[in-house]
């Protein structure tokens, strides 16, 4: 006896595209400049929650403007590309927070280690909503 099951539907809607002043507003909107770091990584480079919670200081080559994103969907190595804004930023940022660094190897320590995948959906709620942006997928 050969059994035929149905294909499951998916839902096949486009995501929600920002346009270009909701991105900058809420680039702009977090007043830390950790923030406006972990913002612009996630938007600018498109870097997953995993990849960002797990970026360590020698992941950063400043050099080359590159990232290298361990362990992402598939569980797969990439390298990403950072612009001149981004790069300004993470030397600003590293030189900063030095004495943080002497004690971790990862990139954001503090509040972002544990429970990353929530901390980041709490971090960007509210400069989403500070910018006046409804967005689902947040």
């Amino acid at each position: 006896m050969h059994v035929t099951l149905p294909a499951i539907g998916h839902d096949k809607s486009l995501p929600e595209v920002l346009s270009q002043r909701e991105v900058k507003l809420v680039l702009k909107t977090p007043k830390l400049l950790k923030y406006r770091l972990v913002v612009g990584l996630l938007y600018g480079c498109g870097l997953r929650n995993f990849e960002l919670c797990n970026l360590e200081i020698t992941d950063v080559d400043l050099d080359r403007k590159m990232l290298h994103g361990r362990k992402g969907k598939g569980r797969k190595d990439r390298y990403i590309h950072l612009c001149d804004l981004l790069v300004r930023r993470i030397t600003t940022y590293l030189f900063n927070s030095a004495s943080i660094f002497s004690k971790s190897v990862l990139l954001f320590s503090a509040n972002m280690n544990t429970k990353s995948q929530m901390s980041l959906v709490m971090v960007m709620r509210p400069f989403a909503d500070l910018a006046f942006i409804q967005i689902s997928s947040i």
